[in-house]
């Protein structure tokens, strides 16, 4: 089995892992190399599956990774697995070639776009027709494209997801040491305080300054709370400016970037609730991880396909997109309530770490692959 991805973040590896240690898969793997100047940790790890680097070159908007038709070779390959995505310049040609040989082909991907396009849709819609199978991040995806008429039986849903363990890990080291925690949220003035916490790359697509505006207006209803924002990016002192002219730089933590997981823990484990504003991924399933409700906008086209894990009212909140008095409101909410914040902490939790797991994740991608290989 052949897997072609632009890239290989550290969150995949535990589950190509797990994939290239199924019985009957034998996996190669061809990401592109790691982007010189990348603030993203360099990912190592593989265990069950090998390696071949396949360059990605930008054009502008669309990307070129050659590799996904010159390593498919006469009888190398019984599968391979592509990224699903219009700007992938060499896709087309690659599912032609596999055909050729013989190869079975599947697409991997979101099945939409969060800006759709009639364009974009339709070279979609039009390479999906030439794989074997399609494997999508959410099962809404794939209802979209049941409705439009395509054969169910080959489409199928691996459901995106991170690895639990560290972050089960991590909170749990912490819980285990209450003496330290307490002593980590009175250095940091998190002791007894309601807090909002979000956790990403500073960048103008999620949207920290409406979180930054909203937390300013919930000031006069909670007026100890306050704001920690980990992660680093463009924007950083954009934001540390807004902060400023909203009032709230006194009670607004910017921590910079923190991938290890048991340096977040602490910080996850002293706030009241997680909010994205808009645009939220795989961080809803990392908050959860940690017993956290999620704040999030109501836009889900504006989403990722980790979205479908959020129910408003039973593991998070929506606000009104686009009403900042709404998503000042909703955080007021959940630093106000502990009854509230701990019913739907302690649901998403158990969404977490019992249904969005690796096993399931896999086990999705493997209906999949077997399906393709006729098996």
């Amino acid at each position: 089995m052949a897997l072609f991805q632009p890239a290989l973040p550290k969150y995949r590896i535990p589950i190509f892992n797990r994939l290239g240690a199924a019985e009957d898969i034998n996996l190669t793997l061809f990401p592109s190399p790691r982007i010189s100047g990348s603030s993203l940790p360099e990912a190592t790890g593989a265990e069950s599956f090998d390696v071949i680097y396949a360059s990605m070159k930008r054009l502008g908007p669309f990307f070129r990774q050659p590799g996904q038709h010159t390593e498919l070779t006469p009888g190398r390959f019984d599968v391979a697995v592509f990224s699903w995505n219009v700007r992938n310049i060499d896709l087309s040609r690659a599912l032609r070639k596999a055909r050729r040989l013989g190869v079975r082909t599947i697409l991997w991907g979101h099945g939409f776009s969060k800006n759709e396009a009639r364009w974009r849709k339709w070279l979609r819609d039009r390479q999906a027709r030439r794989a074997d199978a399609l494997l999508f991040y959410n099962h809404n995806a794939r209802s979209q494209l049941i409705e439009q008429g395509f054969d169910q039986k080959r489409l199928f849903v691996a459901a995106n997801t991170l690895d639990q363990q560290p972050i089960q890990q991590a909170r749990a080291s912490w819980l285990d040491r209450p003496d330290e925690l307490r002593e980590f949220q009175e250095q940091h003035d998190l002791l007894d305080r309601p807090a909002i916490i979000f956790v990403s790359r500073l960048e103008p697509d999620n949207r920290v300054d409406w979180l930054i505006e909203a937390f300013a207006r919930t000031v006069d209803r909670v007026p100890t709370g306050r704001l920690v924002l980990v992660g680093d990016g463009s924007q950083r002192d954009e934001l540390q400016s807004l902060a400023t002219r909203v009032g709230i730089a006194d009670r607004t933590t910017f921590t910079g970037a923190i991938y290890d997981e048991m340096q977040l823990a602490p910080w996850m484990l002293s706030v009241s609730a997680f909010c994205y504003a808009t645009n939220i991924g795989l961080s809803l399933l990392h908050a959860f991880g940690y017993g956290l409700p999620a704040v999030t906008s109501d836009a889900t086209e504006r989403q990722n396909p980790e979205i479908e894990a959020l129910q408003p009212e039973e593991n998070g909140l929506t606000w009104r997109h686009g009403e900042l008095d709404d998503l000042a409101a909703q955080l007021a909410r959940l630093m106000l309530d502990a009854d509230l914040r701990d019913r739907l902490g302690a649901a998403g939790h158990t969404l977490a770490v019992e249904h969005y797991t690796i096993d399931r994740m896999v086990g999705g991608y493997l209906d999949c692959i077997r399906f393709a290989a006729g098996l």
